[in-house]
C-alpha cells in the first residue's frame, strides 16, 4: 500500500507542478504583451508628438514640408523643419543688415540735401540784390579799419581747425573722392571777383588779373580747367591739351602713360561760354623735368603768340598760361628727387626722395610767399606793400 500511495503522490506532485509551471508561462506572454503594447504606444505617442511639431513648425514658416519616405516620415519632416528655420534666420538677418543699409543712405542722403541747400544759399547771395554781410561778403566776415575784409593768416588755431574739418570731410564718403566732380568750377569767376573786391576794394575791371597757383601741375589739365572757367576765349582747355599732348608723343614717336589725365580730363565737358577773355595769371609748378619739357612744347602749341609764358610778370588784360620747372616746398634750395622725373612723362613716381638716394636727381625748390614776393611785390607801389591775393591755390603733390 504505501508504495501505491507513494507512486499516487509523487505522482499528484507532477500534476501540481505541471499546472504551476503552466500558469507561471501564461502570466509571463501576458506581461510581455503588455510591455509591448505599452512600447508600441509610446512609439505612436512619439510619432504623434513629431508629427504635430512639423505641423506648427511649418504653419509658423509657411511652408510644406516635403516627404522622402513612409517609414522616416518624422525624421523628414524634422529635418525639413530645422532647415526651414535656418533659412527663416538668415533671412531675418539680411534683411536687418539691408534695413540698416537703407538707414545710413538715408542719412547720407540727408547730409546730402543739406548740403545742396547750402549751397543754393550760397549762390543766392551773390545774386545782385542778394543779402550779403558788411564789405560785400555774407555771414560773420572781419572788416578792417578801412572798411575792407581782414586777410586771414592761418594760425595754429586755424590749422587746427582745418584739420578738424578736413577730417570730419574724409568721413562722408559723398563729400571726396580719388576723382573729385568739379561743380564748384562753375560760375568760379563771380566767386573770384566777390573776393577781389571785399579783398582789395577794386572792381575787377580795374584790378589785377586772377592769380591761380597750380602746385604739383603734371600734365597740366587743372590748369586747363581754370583757363577754360575763367578766360575761355583763349581756347586753352582739357580738350584742346589732350590733343597737345597726343600731338608730341606722336613727333616722339612714343605714347604718354594716361594722356588723358588719371580721372578722364581731358573728356570733361566744357564751358558753353567760348568766346569771353578774362585777365588771368596761371602758375603752373612742375619739378619733373620731362614733364616741363612737354608742358612748353603743348604751350607753343596753344596759347597766343607773343606770350612770354616764363616771364611772371607780365601783367596784360589777357589770360597767362606760366609754367615753371620747380617745386614748391617750406623753404627755398635744392631737394633730391626721384630718378622717374627726369624722363617720364606724369609719373606718379616724382616725388621728393631722401639726399643721397641713388640715381637721384635735383630739382628747385621754392616756398610760395617767395614766389610772391619776387614775381608781384616788386611791381607794388608805396612803402604799404602786401603780398598779392591768391583767388585759388590748388595742391595735387
Amino acid at each position: 500500500m504505501k508504495p501505491a500511495t507513494s507512486t499516487a503522490v509523487y505522482r499528484r506532485k507532477g500534476i501540481d507542478a505541471t499546472a504551476s509551471s503552466t500558469t507561471m508561462t501564461w502570466w509571463k506572454y501576458l506581461f510581455l504583451s503588455a510591455l509591448a503594447s505599452l512600447v508600441l504606444l509610446l512609439v505612436r505617442l512619439n510619432y504623434q508628438l513629431m508629427k504635430e511639431l512639423g505641423r506648427d513648425g511649418n504653419d509658423a514658416l509657411g511652408v510644406q514640408p516635403s516627404v522622402a519616405g513612409k517609414g522616416r516620415d518624422g525624421d523628414t519632416k524634422m529635418t525639413t523643419v530645422r532647415a526651414s528655420m535656418e533659412a527663416a534666420a538668415k533671412d531675418a538677418q539680411n534683411l536687418k543688415y539691408l534695413r540698416e543699409q537703407v538707414s545710413e543712405m538715408k542719412t547720407k542722403l540727408k547730409d546730402m540735401n543739406t548740403l545742396v541747400e547750402e549751397m543754393k544759399k550760397k549762390k543766392q547771395h551773390r545774386k545782385p540784390g542778394g543779402a550779403k554781410g558788411e564789405g560785400g561778403r555774407e555771414g560773420n566776415a572781419k572788416i578792417d579799419s578801412r572798411g575792407q575784409l581782414e586777410r586771414l593768416t592761418c594760425d595754429s588755431d586755424m590749422a587746427t581747425l582745418q584739420t578738424d574739418r578736413m577730417n570730419k570731410r574724409f568721413a562722408e564718403w559723398w563729400s571726396h573722392s580719388a576723382c573729385p566732380d568739379q561743380v564748384w568750377m562753375e560760375n568760379i569767376s563771380n566767386v573770384f571777383d566777390d573776393a577781389t573786391s571785399s579783398s582789395t576794394g577794386e572792381d575787377h575791371g580795374n584790378a589785377s588779373p586772377y592769380l591761380i597757383l597750380d602746385i604739383g601741375c603734371n600734365k597740366g589739365y587743372t590748369s586747363a580747367d581754370f583757363l577754360d572757367a575763367l578766360s575761355p576765349g583763349t581756347h586753352m582747355n582739357p580738350h584742346t591739351l589732350v590733343e597737345a599732348i597726343q600731338s608730341i608723343a606722336e613727333e616722339d614717336n612714343t605714347k604718354y602713360d594716361r594722356d588723358c589725365g588719371v580721372c578722364n580730363d581731358c573728356k570733361k565737358p566744357l564751358n558753353s561760354d567760348t568766346s569771353t577773355r578774362r585777365p588771368a595769371n596761371v602758375h603752373c609748378f612742375e619739378p619733373s623735368p620731362a614733364t616741363y619739357q612737354m608742358l612748353t612744347r603743348a604751350h607753343e602749341k596753344l596759347m597766343p603768340k607773343g606770350d612770354d609764358s616764363n616771364n611772371s610778370k607780365i601783367n596784360d588784360n589777357d589770360a597767362k598760361w606760366h609754367i615753371h620747372n620747380v617745386g614748391l616746398h617750406q623753404i627755398n634750395g635744392q631737394l633730391s628727387w626721384h630718378k622717374a622725373c627726369a624722363s617720364a612723362v606724369g609719373d606718379e613716381l616724382c616725388t621728393i626722395v631722401p639726399e643721397g638716394t641713388p640715381d637721384a636727381i635735383t630739382v628747385p625748390v621754392i616756398t610760395v610767399d617767395s614766389f610772391l614776393r619776387e614775381n608781384y611785390m616788386s611791381n607794388s607801389k608805396g612803402s604799404n606793400m602786401e603780398m598779392p591775393l591768391v583767388h585759388m591755390l590748388k595742391i595735387d603733390a
